[in-house]
């Protein structure tokens, strides 16, 4: 199912939150299991069914890094489940936040883990400010394979970042 048209909202790598979780809220009203107790069993089911369908939905569709990964998959790009790397140039990038990231670890200091989090969210805006252009441009009908797989490639930085400042934090 195209979460996109269950929300009846526009594919976009940029989704309206305040759309978006209105939509949520009247589908889930519309499905909820409560209205169907006297109804037939099939009915009932359907009714479990789409509650389900629109909480995964809505999980997806408001969580930025999970609504791109969607996005690709719909859109034809494969993700083979921990087989993913990023690049060889991107983990050379990455050495001086994981030696800071272990010294940290090794004894914990509020103003490195402040000067590390400060490092990981400037990668962030900066990979953030060279992609958006490419997102913005996707023709959703016709997409390029280049244009999609540079939004891969920023995807799986983001996340390795993600996981980096997880780390960090607990």
């Amino acid at each position: 199912m195209n979460y996109y048209e269950l929300f009846k909202i526009p594919i976009s790598f940029e989704v309206d939150q305040k759309l978006l979780t209105q939509r949520y809220y009247a589908l889930s009203r519309e499905h909820h299991p409560d209205k169907f107790t006297l109804k037939p069993t099939e009915s009932q089911s359907e009714s479990l069914r789409m509650s389900t369908v629109i909480n995964n939905g809505f999980k997806i569709l408001r969580d930025k890094q999970n609504r791109i990964k969607y996005l690709l998959e719909f859109l034809g790009v494969k993700f083979i489940e921990g087989q993913e790397k990023v690049s060889q140039d991107f983990l050379m990038e990455m050495m001086d936040i994981n030696e800071s990231l272990m010294d940290y670890q090794m004894d914990p200091d509020p103003q490195m883990k402040e000067s590390i989090l400060k490092s990981i969210e400037d990668i962030e805006i900066s990979l953030q400010d060279r992609i958006a252009p490419v997102m913005a441009d996707i023709d959703f009908d016709n997409p390029d394979m280049e244009a999609l797989n540079a939004i891969k490639d920023y995807y799986l930085k983001s996340q390795y970042l993600r996981r980096l400042r997880v780390n960090l934090i607990h």
